[in-house]
């Protein structure tokens, strides 16, 4: 069963994902695990530690297509909440480098190319915890006005960079709260059956 750490399960398990699809090739020795982080992209640090890549989750809301068919489970726990997740991945090689638009744009490449070829998050990639999960992540058209709005509210002053976006659903948080069981409140019985009907 999912807990509320799904959320950042599914932050772990995307950064899993390419980390698993670049590492040990040429440009997975110029990222390095570490060099995936979850800031926004203006929060990196200088020299060795700068991020060269960063999954920013920025806009969480609640499934529409299961807030209207809403899930419910046999053993009699509480419904569980099901959620959308938005993220922005920016790739930021050093300016110092010559040709770092360049390496974003073959970083930012290479991200678009795994998230295609792996629509539905799954093992190794996926954390254990979500394992019985079937998570789809899909290419999320940004509206230019809201892109503006991002990068003049969250990133203030900093010039754009660089970003794709994508849509991480369904995330499933399941509730910690038991319904309890309708009481019966008449019994009639079926006198040609024999049987006995008990009425909510």
């Amino acid at each position: 069963m999912a807990t509320y750490e799904a959320i950042s399960e599914v932050s772990t398990s995307l950064k899993k994902l390419i980390w698993n699809n670049i590492k040990g090739t040429a440009l997975g020795e110029q990222v390095g695990e570490n060099g995936i982080a979850f800031n926004h992209p203006t929060d990196n640090d200088a020299g060795s530690n700068a991020k060269k890549l960063s999954i920013f989750l920025f806009k969480i809301g609640e499934n529409s297509y299961h807030q209207n068919h809403p899930l419910s489970y046999a053993d009699g726990s509480g419904h569980p909440i099901a959620l959308d997740l938005y993220y922005m991945i920016t790739a930021h090689f050093e300016k110092s480098l010559s040709d770092h638009m360049l390496m974003n744009q073959k970083l930012i490449g290479r991200v678009v190319q795994i998230f295609h070829e792996n629509q539905v998050l799954r093992v190794p990639a996926l954390e254990d915890t979500l394992s019985d999960e079937d998570i789809k992540i899909f290419s999320y058209d940004m509206p230019l006005e809201e892109i503006g709005k991002i990068w003049g509210s969250i990133l203030e002053s900093n010039p754009y960079m660089l970003s794709v976006f994508y849509e991480v659903t369904p995330v499933i948080i399941d509730s910690k709260t038991m319904v309890a069981a309708k009481r019966a409140t008449k019994v009639s019985f079926d006198n040609q059956k024999g049987g006995v009907k008990s009425n909510v």
